[in-house]
């Protein structure tokens, strides 16, 4: 988005070139580059707008619908008023584009270390948030979590940040390119003006197409996401929980220079039909070790590789052809830091209907 305003002030620059202004259709193909960076820097800000909306009817769901939430309304309105005067004053000061989204920057953090540290709260005040304003505990958890580094958006920044970093370094490089044609112009107006533009417009064009293509995806994503999920939602996920339909997660500790293999035995019941089994596992560690599922045989189902780096998580399927299976956890190549990892595992018979948290993960593409 900073870099869509970059090149749409770049083209308003650019027609103030006598150059330009003597050729219209090179006018005019400035125009049309300017508006089509604009248009795409108006999209990722529609995405932040309608994204931010549907957490707000989320949060809302777990919220008492009376006088509570209008007061909380009220609040929120008034500091976004005053972030968006905070915005208006530097432009009027003549602030740069730049100082601008640091600015943005700036506040946005402001309001997740609020959330932070409303879900924080203890004692009194944790009651006083509860009973008066009416936040249920789910909801104060929830914002506890925003920032950890286990936490939602830590989770979205590495499942999907890579891909935006990369439009990010296309963005910065398409930039670069349409300045260097304004820099180059305002040198010495160059017969190669025409060709510069149509190799600018080009780039630009695939740029915003794969951006487009990944706010889309971002938005089915988000959501879908089970990060932010309905009251409803949760209520269901409870009733399950009580059925046994939810695995809790069990944790070891593994030392520096050590190994861990986690035995488990495929069910009786499992083991007795004549049709495949296969099981299906979710690993995080507090940082990255290596991780592998094993046949009685010393084989492997799934070969030992480095997983849970920067604290991911690594779910996955393996097929089981034996009566149990061991889950290696391998520090070895860690001198000195002892890893905690937490897993879930659950052994499911072919065509049959998987438990809930798995149909969570293959709904939301990681397995």
């Amino acid at each position: 988005r900073w870099q869509c305003e970059e090149m749409e002030l770049v083209a308003k620059e650019l027609l103030k070139c006598e150059s330009v202004q003597k050729q219209a259709s090179e006018k005019a193909r400035v125009e049309q580059l300017g508006q089509s960076a604009a248009e795409m820097g108006a999209k990722f800000a529609q995405f932040q707008l309608a994204q931010a909306e549907h957490v707000r009817k989320l949060i809302a769901e777990f919220l008492p619908n009376d006088f509570r939430v209008t007061l909380l309304n009220r609040r929120r309105e008034s500091k976004e008023v005053y972030y968006k005067s905070q915005i208006d004053a530097l432009a009027a000061n003549g602030g740069t584009i730049k100082q601008k989204y640091d600015l943005m920057w700036e506040q946005q953090f402001d309001r997740r270390k609020g959330l932070a540290d409303l879900g924080a709260a203890t004692g009194i005040y944790r009651a006083v948030i509860k009973i008066l304003a009416g936040c249920p505990d789910v909801l104060l958890d929830f914002a506890k979590q925003i920032n950890a580094p286990l936490g939602p958006t830590e989770e979205m920044r590495i499942l999907y940040g890579p891909n935006l970093y990369e439009l990010t370094r296309i963005a910065n490089d398409v930039h670069r390119l349409f300045r260097a044609v304004l820099l180059a112009e305002k040198a010495t107006p160059s017969p190669r003006l025409s060709a510069n533009l149509a190799h600018f417009g080009e780039c630009l064009a695939k740029y915003c197409g794969a951006a487009s293509e990944y706010l889309d995806f971002m938005t089915v994503i988000v959501e879908n996401s089970p990060m932010f999920v309905s009251a409803d939602t949760l209520a269901k996920s409870r009733e399950n929980q009580g059925a046994g339909d939810v695995a809790p997660f069990t944790e070891v500790a593994v030392a520096a220079r050590d190994e861990l293999k986690v035995k488990v035995e495929v069910p009786h019941e499992a083991r007795s039909v004549a049709r495949a089994v296969s099981v299906y596992y979710e690993i995080t560690a507090s940082k990255d070790i290596k991780f592998g599922v094993q046949r009685q045989d010393g084989s492997w189902l799934k070969p030992l590789d480095s997983a849970c780096a920067r604290g991911a998580h690594e779910m996955g399927r393996a097929a089981v052809d034996d009566g149990s299976v061991a889950f290696v956890f391998d520090n070895k190549f860690s001198r000195m830091t002892r890893k905690t990892v937490q897993y879930r595992y659950v052994f499911v018979i072919d065509n049959e209907p998987p438990p809930s948290w798995v149909r969570e993960l293959i709904d939301a593409g990681h397995i």
